[in-house]
């Protein structure tokens, strides 16, 4: 995943203190991971994210804060 046309967006693991990601930046999350995105600037930004998912299961679990 990464942030593009110079956009910044906070990526962040549970447990771990917020990263910054710029056009071109990317991150790896494991499978199970709670995460979080989130745009910082005042514009849309774009990611591109590849997710590998189970058969039969839901692609996305809500967790609570």
């Amino acid at each position: 995943m990464g942030a593009g046309a110079g956009g910044r967006i906070q990526f962040t693991i549970k447990g771990q203190p917020p990263r910054v990601l710029k056009a071109g930046d990317s991150v790896h999350i494991p499978r199970g991971t709670i995460h979080r995105n989130q745009n910082l600037g005042d514009k849309p930004s774009r990611s591109i994210e590849i997710v590998i998912l189970d058969k039969d299961k839901p692609p996305t679990e809500q967790v609570p804060d």
